[in-house]
């Protein structure tokens, strides 16, 4: 995980929690310890980014209090092999204002 301070957000980033431990509890309490880090910090919100094709995820993050931002970011792809990938992926922003 890494937490970058922008004025008065923190951004949330490289969040994951390994596949074969989800559904205990792990990610939502690491995800509260940022949102802690964020007020600790005096930030007004937290926000991040998460892969278009990742709904489930995004929904999550929903049910968590995060909304979309409206902002969509372009997915930069530095892949010598040339392969392109077969969907249009892009970043999601999501925030959250804390109280």
């Amino acid at each position: 995980m890494r937490l970058v301070k922008h004025d008065n957000q923190l951004y949330l980033g490289m969040f994951a929690v390994d596949p074969t431990i989800q559904n205990k509890g792990i990610g939502k309490k690491i995800l509260l310890a940022a949102e802690d880090e964020a007020r600790k910090q005096n930030c007004k919100s937290i926000d991040m980014t998460v892969i278009s094709v990742r709904t489930e995820l995004i929904n999550w993050y929903k049910r968590n209090g995060y909304a979309e931002v409206g902002e969509k970011k372009p997915m930069v792809f530095d892949n010598p092999s040339g392969g392109i990938p077969k969907k249009d992926l892009y970043f999601i922003t999501l925030e959250k204002f804390l109280d």
